[in-house]
């Protein structure tokens, strides 16, 4: 049982939801601890990000932490959160974890209009006790290893051998058998009789 002193008296409504909100800056390699987040089910999921970004802002990265080359105002791609659920089973929750989680499929991050005024009581993964990672997209943009050929760092690896075919290993192996020479014949023994002579007969 855990007891939480608050600072004023909280009254929720049944339509409210209470979320645990972890932020991860990316970059800095840190997990923030849970923050409790409550909101109403019939707010849109514009707003629900909308009030995201207002709580943990601190996190996205500013246009000259980037590192890109900045020609005017809009050149910079402005940086948003991006969000993702935690399923309920598997390892506690790291750093490592947070790299294999679902980002590109969460629907909680998107900027389709349609999806933006879309009620969270139509996001079924957004229930009481869900926990939420939040990023900074541009920070994660940076933090994407660059894509390297696989191999043992001994020079490219050699392609895999694809699995013979019954036919191509007869050709072989009588291809092999031909190029080792004619056979030489097994030279005749010629067979001796054996006859047993009985010297006494009766």
């Amino acid at each position: 049982v855990a007891i939480q002193i608050l600072e004023k008296d909280e009254e929720l409504d049944p339509e409210d939801i209470i979320l645990g909100v972890r932020p991860w800056k990316v970059l800095e390699a840190k997990l923030y601890s849970p923050t409790e987040f409550v909101v109403r089910r019939s707010k849109t999921l514009g707003e629900f990000l909308s009030d995201l970004t207002t709580r943990f802002g601190g996190i996205l990265q500013a246009a000259e932490e980037t590192g890109e080359a900045k020609e005017t105002e809009n050149a910079q791609p402005q940086d948003c959160l991006q969000v993702v659920t935690v399923p309920g089973v598997g390892p506690p929750l790291s750093l490592k974890r947070c790299e294999t989680l679902k980002w590109a499929e969460s629907r909680l991050s998107t900027s389709s209009p349609e999806a933006l005024a879309k009620p969270l009581s139509e996001f079924k993964e957004l229930r009481d006790g869900v926990t939420l990672v939040v990023r900074s997209q541009n920070a994660a943009l940076l933090a994407r290893p660059a894509d390297e050929p696989k191999g043992n760092g001994k020079g490219p690896s050699k392609p895999e051998a694809k699995p013979s075919s019954m036919s191509s290993l007869l050709r072989k192996a009588t291809d092999e058998r031909g190029a080792a020479g004619p056979k030489r014949p097994t030279p005749m023994v010629k067979e001796h009789a054996l006859s047993i002579r009985v010297a006494h007969p009766e």
